[in-house]
């Protein structure tokens, strides 16, 4: 239906974390570290660093690092690594942000060591099949949400500038 926009554009980044206590200062580093995913189908959490790995060292994850974990949310790979229960995660660059900027004590143990790209942030979805005049409404609700005080204040509490339209093409870096 739509696209977040956040601090004025609709992408976001991956960033790999270690904790302020290592010496990791790059990907290369973690090799035969213990490293988190959040899960199989996040991007950020996942797919990107598998890609990333593959491409520079042609070698699969499981070569790579010594043990890899899935901890199912991107604030709990950031928990793990600031605990130091593992040595490195991929996350979401937004969830990051946030804690940035509402729990920076959540943060204040962690190093990003790489950015990605930019990439486009998730879209909002419907199914397939959803009445064509219902998905008028939702998109109409989302394109105008950031004109609305109530709706604004809500957006702003979640770091989300407006709601845009936007095609496939904003996922096109990403690709398969």
């Amino acid at each position: 239906l739509v696209v977040p926009v956040c601090d004025g554009l609709p992408y976001y980044q991956a960033y790999i974390i270690v904790n302020n206590q290592t010496q990791f200062n790059s990907l290369i580093d973690l090799k035969g570290k213990k490293f988190a995913f959040t899960d199989h189908l996040s991007f950020s959490g996942k797919r990107y660093i598998v890609d990333r790995i593959m491409r520079s060292y042609n070698v699969f994850p499981e070569d790579f690092f010594s043990e890899t974990i899935y901890t199912n949310a991107h604030d709990i790979s950031i928990q793990m690594v600031s605990k130091n229960l593992v040595d490195g995660a991929s996350v979401d660059g937004l969830i990051y942000k946030y804690f940035e900027k509402t729990a920076p004590h959540k943060i204040k143990n962690l190093r990003i060591i790489e950015k990605s790209g930019l990439y486009g942030i998730p879209p909002v979805v419907t199914a397939k099949n959803i009445d064509p005049r219902l998905k008028q409404e939702l998109t109409e609700f989302f394109l105008h949400s950031d004109k609305e005080p109530q709706s604004r204040a809500i957006l702003k509490k979640l770091m989300i500038d407006r709601f845009v339209a936007a095609g496939d093409t904003l996922y096109s870096s990403i690709g398969d």
